[in-house]
């Protein structure tokens, strides 16, 4: 084994506070096993309590449950053919039952699949005071250095985080991404600013073949005061977003202020969520996560912390995440706020129900109860011109199938002229088409030329998505140019979807 050494800096002097353990009767523990925040589920892998003699196999959705002797640590290995292993070591089962946890397949299966252990000088109970930044020193013994070494890690507060910022936008997270150099990270005092009592902080970390190890700690904050009183969060707007594509390690990363301009397409405002849009488990080859807004009033003291609760039932509710109310603020000026859901519980056509809860020193207010239902994986195959085809006429005929439509379906079709611009002179941006599925070239009178020009190179392809009925789910199937203008950088693609090319005949 190798050793890599890590500092998160600041400027807390740790103290150890000893935590005891009693014997206790068993305990059940449970969890989601995920190919990657807001990916699919990862069914048949083996959740193992090491040294223990028991073990769970995960079922179609990746849920498990496994009952072990409490009042004791435990790790839990989870395995499968073909995959990368992820370990949660030294797992208190006393105050973490529940775990969502990612297996990602094997970068190369003949490389070793098993994860390195992790130690930290960050002891349980370690008081963090107003205004302190939290120092940790991360050592990784990684198994087979000679031919795999770290490639990447999270340290995150309350829940474990990713590296992909689109999935991670709710979550306190920093990141070590190179082991071998003098790597710093800082939780800064503004970072504890939501939390009070005793919070977790999880380090995770994945070596070059994926292998996982995630490790958690607690830690005692004593916040600031935050005395004045709350009131109840207004207008929760729970809204669902499936991509017909993986986008955990993208290169998107989304802010609220971004999103204020949305589309030059014109497609969502159709669909009536300009606005509303951010990249949840989603279905296979596809990503989902749920944005859920809501407003607190601009005239009213901000509280500590807003918690998104979700729940299956919309009786039994559990939180899934703490924010600080400057942290997840859209608008300053109409009090408009947003937080991400990316657990892998979800799943599309189950419906889940959301509140929103103000808290502070002096109480807490819970908002109404909304809900959403996420889309499957909505997907299109374009028909003709087929790929390839020759002696296509000058003013084509555009015909596609979409799979997996809701109740209305929008799509623009693109025709990139391939000679003039290499791919990226766009010779025609349909208006859009409102539950079609064909449609000929220039309809609209939009295209630069009244009609393609005679034995000369082109490629089409389509922007789509599709909307529930209630307005509350979308699904993206193909936007490779970001024209509907999900993500910050206009030249990310959200879905590298089928492309035909083509040649025109003499007519």
């Amino acid at each position: 084994m190798k050793r890599y050494g890590l500092l998160l800096v600041g400027s807390l002097l740790l103290g150890s506070c000893g935590t005891g353990s009693t014997p206790a009767a068993q305990v059940e523990l449970s969890g989601v096993v995920s190919e990657g925040r807001g990916q699919e589920a990862v069914a048949g892998a083996t959740v193992e309590a090491v040294g223990l003699n028991l073990k769970a196999v995960t079922d179609n959705n990746g849920r498990w449950t496994l009952k072990v002797p409490g009042g004791r640590t435990v790790d839990l290995l989870m395995t499968k053919a073909n995959h990368a292993s992820a370990l949660v070591q030294d797992l208190d089962v006393s105050k973490t039952t529940y775990l969502e946890e990612v297996l990602r397949p094997a970068f190369d299966p003949a490389l070793t699949t098993v994860p390195g252990r992790m130690t930290v000088d960050l002891a349980n109970g370690t008081a963090v005071a107003a205004g302190a930044e939290l120092k940790v020193k991360i050592d990784l013994d990684v198994q087979d250095p000679a031919r795999n070494s770290l490639m990447t890690g999270i340290a995150s507060l309350e829940q474990p985080g990713g590296y992909s910022s689109t999935m991670n936008g709710s979550v306190v997270r920093h990141l070590f991404l190179d082991a071998r150099g003098d790597n710093s990270v800082t939780f800064e005092a503004g970072d504890f600013s939501a939390y009070k009592g005793e919070v977790p902080v999880h380090f995770v970390a994945y070596d070059l073949n994926g292998n996982r190890t995630h490790l958690i700690r607690y830690v005692k904050v004593e916040p600031a005061a935050a005395a004045a009183a709350v009131v109840a969060p207004t207008d929760v707007k729970p809204r669902a977003i499936t991509f017909a594509d993986k986008l955990t390690y993208s290169p998107q990363s989304l802010t609220p202020r971004t999103l204020q301009a949305l589309s030059s397409s014109g497609l969502l405002e159709r669909a009536g969520l300009s606005g509303d849009l951010e990249p949840l488990a989603a279905p296979e080859q596809a990503t989902l996560w749920v944005d859920v807004r809501f407003k607190y009033p601009v005239t009213a003291a901000a509280p500590r912390a807003f918690e998104l609760w979700r729940s299956a039932d919309g009786t039994n509710f559990s939180k899934i995440v703490t924010a600080a109310p400057e942290r997840v603020l859209l608008d300053e000026e109409t009090g408009s706020y947003r937080i991400r859901d990316t657990s892998s519980q979800l799943t599309a056509g189950e419906k889940v129900h959301y509140k929103v809860v103000a808290v502070s020193d002096a109480g807490q207010a819970e908002s109404a109860v909304n809900d959403v239902t996420p889309l499957g994986r909505f997907t299109v195959d374009l028909l003709s011109p087929g790929q390839a085809a020759t002696g296509v006429d000058l003013r084509p005929i555009f015909r596609w199938a979409g799979q997996g439509e809701a109740a209305n379906t929008y799509y623009q079709v693109m025709v990139l002229d391939r000679i003039q611009g290499e791919g990226q002179s766009i010779a025609w941006l349909s208006e859009e088409l409102e539950n079609e599925h064909t449609a000929v070239y220039n309809f609209d009178g939009s295209a630069k030329q009244p009609s393609l020009q005679p034995y000369h190179a082109y490629e089409w392809e389509l922007v789509a998505l599709t909307v529930s009925e209630d307005g509350k789910a979308i699904a993206v199937g193909s936007d490779y140019f970001n024209l509907l203008g999900l993500f910050a950088n206009s030249g990310a693609s959200v879905q590298s979807a089928e492309v035909h090319e083509f040649v025109t005949g003499g007519r």
